[in-house]
């Protein structure tokens, strides 16, 4: 029989190394679902990360994995995540559960089916503990609607989480969930935390491994606190035994606008579009009455939308630059990776990102130009808020920026828990 351990050896370690306990019988299903709905209450109380729970259906899967695993005669026949909590943000489908995106007009829709991204995460045996929060129609980084309300940084309730994953970043940064499914079109995992065949993270050496910085990519460039950050990863590396180098960038600080051109050419279908298939009756007299069921974000993005979409579409010589831009990145990096600040700053105030989409060019650019990036926590900063750099390789090669992010995380340890 497994012996009850606290809570707090419960909810730090990786979903993986929680699934191997499970097996080998040193814990239960049941026991790890609890430690993490005793966390997730917890932050849900202080930052509201989630759109809606379901507690007391997760229980009763946690008790049916253990009735599994009792009866299973080998542990290869069981899921790989068997018994293992995980969240959802909400803007993914998942039968029976919200997907309104924290548009007004949805918030009594439920699913009647679930999404293939979500489905495959149940069918390896995880658990759902609840969906999280997104900004409203996911179409900026502060995690905040007229639905659900505002998801706050788990280290300080005062700042952003970021978004429109910031609930499942407050999720898994709390405790609360251990694996959690978001989504990421201009930086949305990177800021809160970042189609080809995997490869083998265990295949790649850092030893002898070419390690990219580069300088002068944008007119705010980040701060010296994320600088250092960089620089003290990219410093463990070369201890590892990697080369480093740095170069002049100047062309990523156009990151902004062709990425912007890109996404306008790329979309058939503009928020005003989407706010009228859903039944929202969008007025500009409502919108900006005191009763407003929008953000000012997407009021925002509205206003300068079109005007917008018409400059950048007229525009073909942004598209061909950004396949220029491109195609010199992944020259650069050749079969080496970069490392790379995802954020000018750390976590801002709420409300302070509002009008401000250049704040997201340093991840957005990655998205724009296609290559595969993990983000890496590296501790936190002087005011007690996390710092991370984003590991990019070159097409193809995501196991490459994996290896990389699990050698840093040996090296400076990782995730930090909050002191709540």
């Amino acid at each position: 029989m497994a012996v009850a351990a606290p809570p707090g050896s419960l909810t730090e370690p990786s979903a993986l190394a929680l699934a191997a306990a499970i097996r080998a019988g040193e814990t239960s299903a049941s026991e790890v679902v609890d430690a993490h709905i005793e966390v997730l209450r917890r932050a849900q109380a202080r930052s509201r990360p989630l759109a809606l729970e379901r507690f007391a259906e997760a229980r009763e899967e946690a008790a049916a994995a253990d009735e599994e695993i009792a009866g299973a005669a080998s542990a290869e026949e069981l899921p790989p995540l068997v018994g293992i909590p995980c969240t959802i943000k909400e803007s993914i489908a998942v039968r029976g559960m919200p997907n309104c995106s924290g548009l007004a007009s949805r918030r009594d829709y439920r699913c009647t089916e679930t999404a293939p991204s979500a489905q495959r995460l149940l069918d390896a045996g995880a658990i759902l503990l609840g969906v999280t929060n997104t900004s409203e129609l996911t179409l900026w980084i502060e995690s905040s609607n007229r639905v659900y309300g505002r998801t706050s940084n788990i280290y300080d309730p005062t700042r952003t989480a970021g978004g429109s994953s910031g609930g499942e970043g407050v999720a898994v940064a709390s405790g609360g969930s251990p694996i959690g499914l978001g989504t990421d079109f201009g930086g949305s995992i990177r800021l809160p935390a970042s189609s080809v065949v995997l490869g083998d993270p265990d295949t790649i050496s850092v030893d002898g491994l070419e390690v990219v910085l580069f300088e002068a990519t944008s007119r705010i460039p980040a701060r010296r606190e994320l600088r250092d950050a960089r620089d003290r990863a990219a410093g463990e590396l070369e201890a590892a035994g990697a080369r480093v180098r740095r170069e002049p960038m100047k062309d990523m600080r156009r990151a902004l606008e062709l990425y912007l051109a890109a996404a306008a050419a790329w979309s058939e279908t503009g928020a005003r579009d989407i706010l009228d298939q859903a039944g929202a009756e969008f007025s500009w007299r409502r919108a900006l009455s005191r009763k407003s069921p929008h953000t000012a974000a997407l009021l925002l993005l509205l206003a300068v939308e079109r005007p917008a979409g018409r400059m950048v579409r007229r525009t073909r010589r942004a598209l061909a630059a950004a396949v220029a831009l491109a195609r010199e990145v992944a020259a650069r990096i050749g079969d080496g990776v970069l490392l790379h600040p995802p954020f000018p700053r750390v976590a801002p105030r709420h409300g302070a990102t509002v009008g401000r989409p250049w704040v997201i060019a340093n991840a957005a650019v990655f998205n724009l130009i296609g290559l595969p990036v993990t983000q890496v926590p590296l501790g936190l900063g002087q005011r007690g808020l996390p710092l991370g750099v984003q590991v990019v390789a070159g097409r193809g090669r995501d196991h490459q920026t994996i290896a990389v992010a699990l050698e840093l995380e040996r090296r400076l340890g990782g995730w930090v828990p909050p002191s709540w």
